[in-house]
């Protein structure tokens, strides 16, 4: 999501590009539900709900009063940090979440 707001921000306003962005990846969410429809383990949704409807609560607040050059900035940030860190993850051959017959098959 970062690279993609990344670059709309560059084209519309950056509350315009990560609202955009946002609605994009709902559009998405239907076709990814059916793909792994029963697949999940409740137990990690549990884990996880609460701390991301925090992180949304506090995302909104935070855009709703940044100034846009200051908002491109950090959306800029983001995607240098998030990119970072895959080239990290890719040379050291690290699999964040991946467990089971999945890890056995992607290590092949």
């Amino acid at each position: 999501m970062a690279a993609s707001g990344s670059v709309l921000s560059v084209a519309l306003p950056a509350q315009s590009a990560l609202g955009l962005t946002g609605f994009m990846l709902n559009l998405a969410d239907p076709f990814v539900l059916r793909y792994y429809w029963r697949q999940w383990d409740g137990r990690q949704l549990r884990l996880i709900l609460p701390t991301a409807l925090v992180g949304i609560v506090l995302g909104v607040w935070m855009i709703s009063g940044m100034p846009d050059h200051r908002l491109r900035k950090v959306i800029g940030a983001v995607a240098l940090v998030l990119a970072v860190l895959q080239l990290v993850f890719m040379r050291a051959k690290i699999q964040v979440g991946i467990t089971g017959a999945w890890a056995a098959a992607s290590a092949c």
